[in-house]
């Protein structure tokens, strides 16, 4: 198989999971192990694969709890399967691209269009929208390649990507990013991103560095969570006021009860 081969085979695994198929990023990873298997795997894999075999195999029991048809078994096993399968045909694929600086330029490049298309649409239906939730349904929810483009702009110097388009053009695109990756609206991708740059920065590890980082987080949140709840705001609060409301209302999704028969019927 030539270079250009497993460049596609990648382009378009990353679709696939940004489609959000959880199907289709199944088969496509499928077949992505399939043409680009390899018998030797690296020694420093052995660690993270052996945990993540023990968690599928603490998870497996419980596929077999609810009553349900073989339709939904089955689907239930293609979505326990499909985070391993998907990180597994993503190292393969990774490991059989000789030039690193295409994966950055690839996912960066992507996002810029995802960015795009994302702000074009909320302008477009904008007028439409009564509430932060109603622009988040007109413009989507998250965009897993946008918040890892992030990361990469971020952390990474010396972008290929960077040089190809010029740095006029590139600030323009990254500003493009950055306001779509805003208006998500998204807790979970501001979470994450922060988390990436304290993980890549080493704040993260059990170190006196990651006791004193975590101690102001916490600090940060207790702060932040003080000033958030002096706002009058809710459910029914329109703009900026629905986006503060999800904010407040985060500790008490993080321990409310799971309805778990919405759960079967949204199988």
């Amino acid at each position: 198989m030539n270079q250009l081969f497993y460049k596609i085979l990648f382009i378009v695994l990353i679709l696939t999971l940004v489609s959000a198929r959880v199907e289709l990023s199944f088969a496509m990873s499928v077949l992505a192990i399939i043409f680009s298997f390899q018998s030797q795997v690296n020694k420093r894999l052995t660690t993270p694969s052996f945990l993540l075999l023990m968690i599928l195999t603490v998870g497996l029991p419980g596929l077999f709890y609810s009553d349900v048809t073989f339709g939904n078994y089955f689907k239930d096993i293609v979505y326990f399967l499909r985070p391993p399968l998907v990180i597994y045909a993503s190292y393969l694929l990774i490991s059989k691209i000789e030039n690193k600086n295409f994966l950055f330029t690839a996912i960066i490049g992507l996002s810029f269009l995802y960015a795009i298309h994302h702000i074009g649409r909320m302008l477009i239906y904008m007028s439409e929208a009564e509430s932060i939730s109603d622009l988040r349904s007109i413009g989507g929810r998250y965009n897993h390649l946008e918040l890892i483009a992030m990361v990469f702009i971020t952390l990474v110097k010396d972008l290929q990507i960077k040089k190809q388009l010029g740095g006029f053009l590139y600030k323009v695109l990254v500003g493009i990013l950055v306001i779509s990756f805003i208006i998500y609206f998204s807790r979970v991708m501001f979470v994450v991103y922060i988390a990436f740059i304290l993980a890549y920065k080493g704040y993260l590890k059990v170190s006196a560095k990651g006791i004193k980082a975590a101690f102001y987080i916490l600090v940060g949140l207790v702060a932040l969570i003080y000033i958030v709840n002096k706002f009058d705001v809710d459910s029914n609060s329109n703009g900026l006021g629905g986006f503060v409301f999800k904010i407040q209302n985060t500790y008490n999704e993080m321990f409310e009860s799971l309805d778990i028969e919405s759960i079967k019927l949204d199988k």
